[in-house]
C-alpha cells in the first residue's frame, strides 16, 4: 500500500479541518519531512479545531534564531513556547527550519494533551533509543493507540517525521 492510500482518511480529515495544506495545488506529499515550525503550526491549527485555549503566547526574542521563524509560523511558535509545547534544541536555538524527529513530534504532541493517561510498556525493538524527554509521551500515546511503530517492530525515534505520519497521528487523537 502506498503512503497516500495509507494516510488517505487522515489527510482528507486534516485538509477539511484546515489543519494541513498541500505543498502545491495538486500534491500533499505525505512522505515529505516536517520542519519544527511546520509541526508547531499543525499542532496550533489542531488545537484551534479542538477548541483548546491558544491565547497564551511567549516572546520569540529569547532565541538567537527567532528571526528564522517564517511569518506563517510565528503565532503558532509563540503559542507553543508560551505553553511549554516546544523547547529549543538548546537554550538559545529554536531551529525552526530543522526537520522534526519522531521523538520530538511525540513530545510536542504529548505536551498538548491532558495528563493522567495510562502508560504502555514499550515493546519497540529500539525502545532503548527513545530519548528521555519523549519516553513518557510515547508511552501515553501508545497506550491510547495514537502512535505506533513500523511493521518491523521499531519506532525509529531519531527518524524524521513525515507529513502523512503527522496527519495520521492528529487524526488518531480524535
Amino acid at each position: 500500500m502506498d503512503a497516500e492510500a495509507y494516510y488517505y482518511r487522515a489527510l482528507v480529515w486534516a485538509w477539511e479541518a484546515g489543519i494541513v495544506q498541500g505543498v502545491d495545488a495538486e500534491r500533499f506529499a505525505p512522505q515529505s519531512m516536517v520542519t519544527r515550525e511546520q509541526l508547531v503550526s499543525l499542532l496550533y491549527r489542531y488545537a484551534q479545531t479542538q477548541n483548546m485555549d491558544v491565547s497564551e503566547k511567549a516572546d520569540l526574542g529569547d532565541y538567537a534564531d527567532a528571526e528564522q521563524v517564517s511569518a506563517y509560523a510565528r503565532e503558532a511558535m509563540a503559542w507553543a513556547i508560551g505553553n511549554g509545547i516546544v523547547e529549543g534544541v538548546d537554550a538559545a536555538t529554536l531551529a525552526p527550519k530543522g526537520t522534526a524527529t519522531r521523538a520530538q513530534a511525540a513530545a510536542m504532541i504529548g505536551r498538548t494533551q491532558a495528563k493522567g493517561y495510562a502508560l504502555a510498556d514499550l515493546t519497540f525493538t529500539d525502545s532503548g533509543k527513545i530519548p528521555g524527554y519523549a519516553d513518557y509521551y510515547i508511552r501515553t500515546m501508545a497506550a491510547q493507540g495514537v502512535i505506533n511503530g513500523y511493521s518491523d517492530g521499531s519506532f525509529k525515534p531519531h527518524s524524521n517525521i513525515t507529513r502523512g505520519q503527522m496527519a495520521k497521528i492528529l487524526y488518531n487523537l480524535m
